[in-house]
């Protein structure tokens, strides 16, 4: 009991700290929890806790995985045991409330993620007598298996039934559309090295647009910010750019957390970088040169 209770403490400071706009504090909080669970046997322990073990566990994994520093270090654990906890079917009803549909989406991102990491580390890889070019293979092979798995994805019909009515429904499925083709961008961008420019981008970009004209003003609107992120950094022509900061400050307006300001100054910091948008730019790269953490959780 004691374990539990200091573990969700640490969850809810995590979440104050994002939601507040903090870049360091909640870091730390996360960092004490991993800490915490490892004392008491590991991630994998947290299945033994009944549905509050369970839900602790999914707030954990979704907040390591929106984290900016795991786009350079990789997540805390595997994400064969954030699987293994996510696919539990004992849930007592309980529905994670940071995610809603979108856990499916969630762990395959953490798996991009990942193997974006591997990426960099091979390509940070100078020695001349190396050849990465199977290794680099087998990185774009995953890659493209990845991009499928998310096109092939389904929200859980489980998560959509606790919504009283049919506008939460729609709101909820545009939103997981919507992960669909951020992360499906995201494997463009990170894995395959496209940059904004190309047709391909754009009309993902397209895609992406139309559905955050249609969430911003509804209760989903607490989880565009890695997709706002996202869809900011492929803007480049001059429609888009200002397209996009309309739908910041509208957000900025509408919704009381400040993280999503964060997001709006790597936005713009990236459009001078490649303001001709034939670059990609690592937008954790910027949080790091800020000396920031940023986590898009929120």
């Amino acid at each position: 009991r004691t374990f539990i209770t200091s573990l969700t403490c640490y969850i809810i400071l995590v979440c104050i700290q994002i939601s507040t706009g903090d870049t360091h504090s909640w870091a730390k909080f996360l960092n004490d929890g991993y800490f915490l669970i490892n004392k008491m046997g590991g991630f994998g322990v947290l299945k033994d806790f009944s549905s509050e073990g369970k839900i602790l566990a999914e707030n954990f994994a979704y907040f390591d995985i929106l984290a900016s520093q795991s786009n350079e270090n990789g997540t805390y654990y595997p994400m064969s045991l954030y699987y293994e906890i996510f696919n539990m079917k004992d849930s007592n009803g309980l529905l994670d409330s940071l995610q809603g549909c979108l856990k499916s989406l969630i762990l395959i991102l953490g798996e991009v993620i990942n193997l974006n990491v591997q990426l960099k580390l091979l390509q940070d890889y100078n020695d001349a007598n190396f050849d990465s070019y199977d290794q680099l293979s087998n990185i774009l092979k995953k890659a493209l298996f990845l991009d499928q798995k998310v096109e092939n994805c389904k929200p859980n019909p489980v998560d959509l039934t606790i919504f009283k009515n049919t506008e939460d429904v729609d709101n909820h499925l545009k939103l997981f559309q919507l992960y669909q083709l951020t992360i499906q961008l995201y494997i463009k961008q990170s894995l395959r090295k496209l940059p904004p420019i190309v047709p391909e981008i754009q009309i993902t970009l397209h895609k992406m647009n139309s559905l955050l004209d249609s969430l911003i003003h509804t209760p989903v609107k607490s989880s565009l910010c890695f997709p706002m992120l996202i869809a900011g950094l492929n803007s480049v022509f001059e429609k888009d750019q200002a397209g996009i900061a309309s739908k910041f400050n509208q957000l900025m307006r509408l919704y009381e957390f400040a993280g999503i300001k964060k997001a709006w100054v790597v936005i713009q910091e990236v459009w001078k970088l490649n303001n001709n948008g034939t670059l990609c730019v690592d937008w954790y790269k910027i949080t790091k040169k800020f000396g920031w953490r940023l986590n898009l959780g929120r």
